[in-house]
This record gives C-alpha cells, sequence and structure tokens, in this order.
C-alpha cells in the first residue's frame, strides 16, 4: 500500500509459486479476493476525504516522469544480473539434480521477484534492499545442506550461547547509551527518540524562527525540498508537492505544473537548497526557473532564499 510495486512484485510472486506448487486455484482467488477488499476499503477511505484523486494523481499518473527521469546507475547493472543468475543457477541446479534437504521454493520464487525493485534507481540503497531475499534464502540453503548436523553439536550450542551473550551485553550497552543521549536532549515531541544531534537542532530552530518572523509580517515562507518535512512535521503543515518535488511525485501536470502553481504565489520567500550536486531526484527545471525569475534576497543554513512578491 506505500509502496505499491513490492506489492505488485508480491503478488506476481505469490501466482508463480501456486502454479510451481499445484496448489489450488482458491488460495489464489481468496488472496486477491482480501487485497481487493483492502483496496477498496483504502480507496473508500480516500474518496471520502476528498483524497481519491491526488492518490492516483501523485502515485500513479506522474509514473512516466518517474521512469524516465530517475534512471541511475551507481551500480554496474550487468555486474548485478551476472551474479544473480549465477547465484539461482546454482541454487535450481542443486534443488533439482543434486542431493538438496533445502525444499523451499518459495524462498526462490520470491527473492527472484524482489530484484526488480532495482529499477529504474539502481544504486546502493535499492541494490541492498532487493538482495535481502536472496541473501535470506542462500543463508538458508547453506544451513539445511552444511550446518544442519553441526547445529545440534553441543559445542554449537556452547558457542551459540556465548555469542548470543556477548550480543546482549553490547546491545544493552548501546541501549543505555542511547537513552541517556534521549534524556539529555532538548528535542521537538514529534521527533523524541530520534538521535538528533544539536547542530541539526539548531538547524531546525533557525529555520522555524525564520518561518515564524516572516508569516507574523504577512509572508508566507515555503521550502522546495525533500527536507522541507523536517520542518513542517513540527508545524504539523504541509506544502504538497513541494515538500518533496521528485520527479514522479508531482502528477500528471509534471514540473509544469509545479511551475505554474509557484507563479500564483504572491507575498512568498521560497527556500531552495543551495547545492544541486546530491539532488538527483529534485527537479532542476523547478529550481533554475525560480534562480532565473526571482529576486534572491538572502541565505539561511543550506537554503538560498528567493522573493516572490
Amino acid at each position: 500500500m506505500t509502496k505499491q510495486n513490492i506489492g505488485i512484485y508480491y503478488m506476481i510472486g505469490y501466482l508463480i509459486y501456486n502454479l510451481v506448487e499445484h496448489k489450488p486455484l482458491k488460495n489464489v482467488i481468496v488472496s486477491f479476493i482480501t487485497e481487493i477488499v483492502l483496496l477498496a476499503t483504502y480507496l473508500l477511505y480516500l474518496a471520502l476525504n476528498q483524497n481519491l484523486y491526488n492518490f492516483i494523481n501523485y502515485t500513479f499518473l506522474g509514473l512516466k516522469e518517474f521512469g524516465t527521469e530517475n534512471i541511475l546507475l551507481e551500480i554496474n547493472p550487468i555486474l548485478f544480473v551476472a551474479i544473480n543468475i549465477i547465484l539461482y543457477t546454482l541454487l535450481i541446479w542443486m534443488i533439482l539434480f543434486k542431493k538438496s534437504k533445502f525444499k523451499e521454493k518459495s524462498l526462490i520464487i520470491f527473492s527472484i521477484m524482489a530484484l526488480p525493485i532495482v529499477f529504474p534507481i539502481m544504486n546502493k540503497y535499492h541494490t541492498e534492499m532487493a538482495m535481502i531475499p536472496t541473501i535470506m534464502t542462500l543463508i538458508i540453503f547453506i544451513e539445511k545442506n552444511f550446518f544442519e548436523e553441526l547445529t545440534d553439536s553441543k559445542i554449537f550450542n556452547k558457542f551459540t550461547i556465548m555469542f548470543t551473550l556477548i550480543l546482549s551485553i553490547i546491545s544493552t550497552c548501546q541501549l543505555i547509551n542511547n537513552i541517556k543521549q534521549i534524556n539529555n536532549y532538548n528535542c521537538y515531541d514529534i521527533y523524541y527518540g530520534a538521535n538528533v544531534d544539536k547542530e541539526l537542532k539548531n538547524n531546525i530552530d533557525k529555520i522555524l524562527n525564520y518561518i515564524k518572523e516572516n508569516e507574523s509580517q504577512g509572508y508566507e515562507v515555503k521550502i522546495l525540498s525533500y527536507k522541507s518535512n523536517l520542518y513542517m512535521n513540527i508545524l504539523k503543515r504541509n506544502n504538497g508537492k513541494m515538500d518533496l518535488p521528485f520527479y514522479g511525485n508531482l502528477g500528471i501536470e509534471g514540473e509544469d505544473g509545479l511551475i505554474e502553481e509557484i507563479k500564483n504565489l504572491k507575498n512568498t520567500k521560497i527556500l531552495i537548497l543551495k547545492n544541486d550536486e546530491y539532488l538527483f531526484q529534485e527537479s532542476d527545471k523547478i529550481r533554475e526557473y525560480i534562480r532565473d525569475n526571482y529576486e534572491k534576497i538572502g541565505e539561511i543554513e543550506e537554503f538560498d532564499i528567493y522573493n516572490i512578491d
């Protein structure tokens, strides 16, 4: 529901698993009906709160822009594909033609279906997320075939107890340290429990004070950046598309639609990030439009300030 492509890949994997295992068709039907009922309930909730169009617009109607503008290959795609072909070929070969105690076909199917998560943004984060099911499958495969007898030995059990005890002590010490940091840190309630350093706290204070001072003078303040929610969460408000101006998040109107919204702003101070180097998913066109058409009146923290009369 919150990341639709994972849900789609899962349902395809579930269908393939049931076909491979010759499961009764009613299993698939019941699962799909359950999904449809839950989805229909959610869509009804959105409709009653007048958010159904926004859900469809921001989730699906911007997919073309998302797919064409967000292509990133930080990881070598050929190497990624090659490694996975080798891994799964070996797994399936050993299961089908060799004596293997590994019988969990579902793990192989679901781990293969998780691999498309890396596209179109093939960076470290998406690659790691896509590979987690594969790593789990390999660990279970190795344990079933090579370590199952070892795990029954007394020596292994003693080692496991000792290792678990050491990890528990380390975790407890880390937990105590985190609790001390939280109790020594006076943060906004919404971020209670987060490990926020003094530098970030000062950053938040300065931006919030700037927003409040300008609003008291009759100006609106908009932060056109993915960092916007860091501050908007505390103020309990949002500025729609401006809080996350990523390609694919701007609906069917895309970048031009958001530019039109900016043109209609009055008495507004708009903040954009100074450094464009790491803004892969944020719209360059929108930031350039602001720089070319409005006056820069100052800076605050990592933001440039532009005035819209």
